[in-house]
């Protein structure tokens, strides 16, 4: 029969507190018998604040093509449609207000006059249906397909990732054989700026258990925090709180 504890993993508690980042960080425990040879580990408590901006470095350009290509950045920010429409329109070519929001049926449209066609550019292209040609002349052409798409409900869950804690089974994605794998998927169902706490209370299935005869020594832990592609969020340096159930021998 195992022995339990728990184990609090904080980002304040970093093994390098020079780095300000704290979507990435280490954290390294006294020479306790009880962490040497952990058999499994439940994550029971998460907690962070929502900082993770629903435009970022991944999605912010959209790419504008009349005659000459202009490229438009929008900046690094949390959205509103009508703050991205208010920011995006002015830009345009000719200060055409292509892009508009409209309050009764709560979606975007897109205009154009007749003497100047929209082309919507891209896979999926949704010219056909609103009767533009496929390759024409004097035409705007709005290519939306910037790195990763804009998604402005924002972040909708965080991953949890670890080198010393993703050499198990029952992790989110990878298995026993790869490091780095997803070990807690957690929602972020908190409005930005808000803190986002995560309790579990299902040890039987949310245990992550580890095969080696030996167990794994936990007395330093890394954590990164990522989205669904798994790229690393930005925490703007503020605390990341884990806490978790080990059984050791």
């Amino acid at each position: 029969m195992y022995k339990s504890r728990l184990l609090r993993i904080s980002s304040s508690q970093r093994s390098n507190p020079n780095n300000v980042d704290t979507n990435h960080f280490t954290v390294k425990f006294d020479n306790l018998g009880s962490l040497q040879k952990v058999h499994s580990v439940v994550v029971k408590h998460v907690s962070f604040t929502n900082t993770f901006y629903n435009i970022n470095q991944y999605n912010n350009i959209l790419v504008v093509d009349n005659d000459e290509e202009k490229e438009i950045t929008v900046p690094v920010g949390n959205y509103s449609i009508r703050d991205l429409l208010n920011y995006i329109n002015p830009q345009m070519p000719n200060n055409n207000n292509v892009f508009s929001y409209d309050l009764i049926t709560n979606k975007l449209t897109i205009s154009a006059s007749s003497s100047h066609p929209l082309e919507i550019k891209g896979t999926g292209t949704i010219n056909k249906v609103l009767g533009f040609p496929e390759d024409g002349t004097d035409v705007l052409i709005v290519d939306t397909q910037a790195p990763y798409q804009v998604q402005l409900q924002g972040v909708q869950h965080v991953y949890l990732q670890s080198v010393v804690l993703g050499n198990g089974n029952n992790l989110l994605e990878g298995n026993e054989n790869q490091e780095e794998s997803i070990f807690a998927m957690i929602p972020c169902d908190v409005p930005f700026g808000a803190i986002k706490h995560y309790e579990s209370v299902h040890d039987t299935l949310d245990v992550i258990n580890y095969h080696s005869s030996s167990g794994i020594n936990t007395q330093t832990i890394d954590i990164r925090v990522l989205d669904n592609k798994k790229r690393l969020l930005d925490t703007s340096c503020h605390e990341v709180n884990i806490v978790l159930k080990v059984f050791f021998e």
